[in-house]
């Protein structure tokens, strides 16, 4: 939906020594730091490059693996025909501590049983799309209720409800991996203390239609509308040894005007990235706020591109 008001999209200044060295050879032109990893592919001349960022060792369980990585290959894939918005840390760029599931609403002026407004209404089909470690697909819905990745890496994956996170129903999602390692996205809290992990990004969705989640019966029933997640944050994981890593996000709020204007000012989230990650304690059920507290924690500071000394944008 088009914004009456915008932020600036976040971004990530990183400093990188340099050196001569690097894993493939010497090039005094563009030296590359050893602690980083990168190849070419021959074939494509696809470049590619990572840099670890290192983390202190927890007492119990093991530190998150987080890097930043660069690939061309995302950039030469951007055309006028899909988004060409870049990542957080940057165009080409990300950051593999982020994790999600996201799902696309259709325009309700493409339905053509519907109102042409430009506002968001339930897809036909509810294919959402899964991105964790590396591997990223579209989920299916099998005949036992359960979903899966179209690639099928032996994940199980179910849809939740009853998760105080600011979507209908408190709808979240829960990925068992076959080492019996438990990823939640869009859980929401934490802690004894109630503490929002804000990973729950979500937008105005109509539901014109009989069998859709938020259908009311009546005259009007375009006016069926709900408030619905489009993308949940990876915010639990829960390891086979009971070691719990609690990510915690950040949004980006922006706001539009439903039914081509009839009333104005609707809130909706455009952006997720992520803040901070908690780990290094025990899966224990409500966590005593005073041990959140002393668990060790990765934070993720960001600059606006366009925030200057001579022109910031904090108003």
């Amino acid at each position: 939906p088009a914004g009456s008001g915008a932020e600036q999209e976040p971004a990530v200044v990183f400093l990188v020594t340099s050196s001569t060295g690097g894993e493939q050879g010497t090039f005094s032109a563009s030296d590359l730091s050893p602690a980083s990893r990168w190849q070419v592919g021959l074939g494509t001349g696809e470049f590619s490059w990572s840099h670890p960022i290192s983390a202190p060792v927890p007492g119990i369980g093991s530190a998150p693996t987080v890097s930043l990585g660069y690939t061309s290959s995302v950039v030469d894939g951007m055309t006028n025909a899909t988004s060409t918005q870049g990542s957080t840390v940057g165009v080409g760029w990300g950051n593999t501590g982020e994790a999600f599931i996201e799902r696309t609403y259709e325009s309700c002026a493409d339905d053509k049983l519907s109102h042409p407004t430009a506002d968001l209404c339930w897809p036909t089909f509810d294919r959402p799309v899964l991105s964790l470690g590396g591997v990223s697909g579209r989920l299916v819905q099998a005949d036992s209720g359960e979903w899966r990745l179209e690639s099928n890496p032996d994940w199980k994956v179910e849809r939740l409800t009853g998760a105080t996170n600011g979507a209908h129903f408190g709808e979240h999602w829960r990925l068992t991996a076959a080492d019996g390692t438990q990823y939640w996205f869009g859980l929401g809290r934490y802690g004894e203390a109630n503490q929002s992990t804000g990973s729950t990004a979500t937008v105005l969705v109509r539901h014109p239609f009989s069998g859709q989640p938020c259908y009311q019966p009546g005259e009007l029933d375009f006016w069926s509308v709900c408030r619905m997640g489009w993308r949940w944050g990876l915010d639990r994981v829960v390891d086979p040894d009971g070691n719990l890593t609690v990510y915690f996000w950040e949004k980006l709020r922006n706001f539009y005007n439903p039914m081509n204007g009839m009333w104005k000012g609707e809130r909706y989230d455009r952006a997720l990235f992520l803040r901070e990650i908690a780990y290094g304690v025990r899966d224990n059920g409500m966590q005593p706020a005073s041990q959140a507290l002393r668990t060790p924690r990765i934070q993720f500071n960001y600059l606006n591109r366009a925030r200057t000394l001579a022109a910031p944008c904090d108003t």
